[in-house]
């Protein structure tokens, strides 16, 4: 069984904007400003069963938390009306001169999401003497988003700021994650780790009048403390 626990960075990318003619051309410009500057926190806890006896090969699975903080500041302004057809496809722009006083939004907080993970992976392990191994791990993660609180701009119904939980439809995905991890023996059964660990988490946004289909990608670097039975 294993602990850890950290700080890591996190990268936003959008993968699909589906129904994409539908979406005001800002639309992924603001999603990418809700989404700056992300960083996580987290906790692992987690479990290794050799698969069999005297064979480095194990499988790894458990439970983690993490919560990702998004600092959001948007000043946008809206000069760009939308000409819809009636299939809801946006055909051209109305420009409204500065002139006109085209309306502002602006925001500038901290959105929040949280995760519960369970990761699925294989494990080998390398062992370097009898103090000393590495163990390199790849698999799947199960994801659930448990919590998403702050505020995202939609351009629905002239343009306002809604609560960010409206837009998760999709609360559970399947992504990818690995790692590479060099232990030693601390005492008798406990071992303590130093971890480079990769993950991937797919998610759903709706904004309105289409899905944004991104992943979340993270690199924890952390330190672990196991108990060997």
């Amino acid at each position: 069984i294993g602990f850890s626990t950290g700080f890591s960075p996190v990268n936003v990318k959008v993968k699909e904007m589906s129904n994409s003619a539908a979406l005001h051309k800002d639309t992924r410009s603001l999603f990418d400003q809700s989404n700056r500057n992300s960083r996580s926190v987290f906790a692992n806890f987690t479990f290794d069963w050799y698969v069999l006896k005297n064979f480095n090969l194990s499988f790894n699975s458990g439970i983690q938390y993490r919560q990702i903080s998004q600092d959001v500041n948007i000043d946008y302004k809206y000069n760009e009306i939308p000409f819809t057809l009636n299939d809801g496809s946006i055909s051209f722009y109305i420009h409204k001169a500065d002139t006109l006083n085209p309306e502002v939004f602006q925001m500038k907080g901290t959105n929040t999401l949280n995760f519960v993970t369970v990761p699925l992976r294989f494990g080998y392990t390398i062992p370097v003497n009898a103090k000393n191994e590495f163990l390199v791990s790849a698999g799947l993660n199960v994801s659930f988003l448990t919590k998403a609180k702050g505020s995202t701009f939609t351009f629905k119904d002239g343009g306002m700021f809604k609560p960010l939980n409206e837009g998760y439809k999709n609360k559970t995905n399947v992504g990818l994650m690995g790692g590479l991890q060099f232990s030693h023996n601390l005492y008798r059964s406990w071992w303590l780790g130093l971890e480079t660990q990769w993950q991937q988490t797919k998610y759903n946004y709706n904004a309105d009048y289409g899905i944004i289909k991104s992943s979340i990608n993270i690199t924890n670097y952390n330190m672990c403390i196991r108990y060997k039975f």
